[in-house]
């Protein structure tokens, strides 16, 4: 998160977040709680954000907000302070959640088959086949056909950035997806620099730099404890307290959150995910 204070215009209301362009080129998201959050967002609770979103419901044009040390501030299409929110602001700690589920997946060992890992990747790439939208990179459209040819190149998957469809390109989300997976096996990443960059949109360079430096958005962070839970779940004997059942339920339930995220930011993370740990995403799709 780039630090206060600054003003960037606003360009974007939404149910989930108020979208800013901040002048380094990439979108901060204001947003209302943790549940929402990534790398260059601030939650400033439910009310402030159903007020901040009230004031611009009828457009942004013109309105910028302003983050100061002390809070959030609303400046009008004249300069005027319109409302302002002050805030208590708390670090909001990614890097120590995804510390937590490497470090169970580790204990509970190695991607290979037949074991607990294998097993838990085996139910996220069946709900995968049985839920991924058939448009985009994941069907047989123009996107899709694109995809393909990408992919045999020897710079995949550094090459999808600012590729496909989305405010954030599905290129950019498939990404995301495949370096927290690189980072949750122990398998190489992929490099994104400068010139990844500057070839995506604002909202696209904000993942990017997030991902790169392992701050991945709220859903994929619940994806991944819930994914680690569900190999430490397999990997341990069932006792009376605890079976495998209840972190399988948790895992459809983060993966139902990804199905949900974006028009299809969260399928197109989770593909990458599975092309990471060498899974296709598709041999057991339903005609």
């Amino acid at each position: 998160m780039p630090e206060a204070p600054w003003t960037a215009p606003a360009v974007g209301a939404f149910p989930r977040a108020v979208s800013l362009a901040h002048p380094d080129g990439a979108l901060v998201s204001i947003v209302a709680d943790e549940r929402s959050m990534e790398a260059r967002a601030v939650a400033v609770g439910a009310e402030a954000f159903g007020e901040l979103a009230g004031a611009l419901r009828r457009g942004t044009e013109g309105f910028r907000i302003g983050l100061a040390p002390t809070g959030l501030e609303l400046l009008g299409p004249s300069g005027s302070l319109v409302r302002a929110w002050p805030l208590d602001f708390a670090a909001w700690d990614a890097e120590a959640r995804l510390g937590a589920a490497e470090r169970r997946l580790g204990a509970a060992g190695a991607p290979e088959s037949g074991t607990a890992f294998d097993q838990a990747l085996d139910a996220v790439e069946r709900a995968f086949a049985e839920r991924a939208p058939r448009e985009g990179i994941h069907g047989a459209g123009p996107f899709a056909l694109r995809f393909a040819e990408l992919a045999e190149a020897s710079d995949f998957p550094r090459n999808l950035a600012g590729f496909g469809p989305g405010t954030t390109p599905a290129g950019d989300d498939f990404i995301a997806g495949w370096l927290l997976a690189a980072r949750l096996s122990g398998r190489e990443g992929v490099t994104i620099g400068d010139a990844e960059l500057g070839r995506t949109t604002a909202a696209g360079r904000a993942l990017l730099l997030g991902a790169r430096s392992g701050c991945f958005p709220a859903y994929l962070l619940l994806f991944a404890e819930a994914f680690s839970a569900a190999v430490t779940a397999r990997s341990e004997p069932a006792t009376p307290a605890r079976d495998a059942s209840t972190d399988q339920a948790a895992l459809d339930a983060a993966m139902d959150e990804a199905f949900r995220h974006g028009a299809s930011s969260g399928a197109d993370a989770l593909l990458g995910f599975l092309r990471r740990l060498g899974r296709d995403g598709s041999v057991r799709r339903r005609p």
